[in-house]
């Protein structure tokens, strides 16, 4: 199954918009980089490289975004979420998730 309309424009106007908002350098698979200096293109792009388990095709080149399944992006969604964590960093997505369930449970 191919990823929804809904979930490719999550990914992109949410996910990858907030990555790129983050001023400071972050480090990333060993890697450091700063992404409010790169393009969307190339955050993208460097992001499918660095998640060593992104779907790839025969030649090892990560797939199109559109060509994975729900449960490959929602990994790799997973995989930026501990790797902005690991850097002390969170999406506000995650955060007013978090809000919510204590709230819901009155953990406040």
């Amino acid at each position: 199954m191919l990823i929804s309309s809904p979930f490719n424009r999550f990914l992109h106007g949410v996910v990858y918009k907030q990555i790129r908002q983050i001023n400071e350098p972050l480090i990333i698979s060993g890697f450091k980089v700063r992404f409010s200096s790169i393009s969307l293109q190339s955050t993208k792009k460097l992001l499918k490289h660095l998640d060593y388990e992104y779907p790839r095709d025969e030649n090892y080149e990560p797939i199109s975004i559109t060509k994975i399944d729900n449960k490959g992006l929602c990994k790799h969604i997973e995989w930026l979420i501990y790797s902005l964590g690991l850097n002390g960093k969170s999406f506000a997505f995650v955060e007013e998730e978090w809000e919510r369930l204590m709230k819901e449970y009155r953990l406040e």
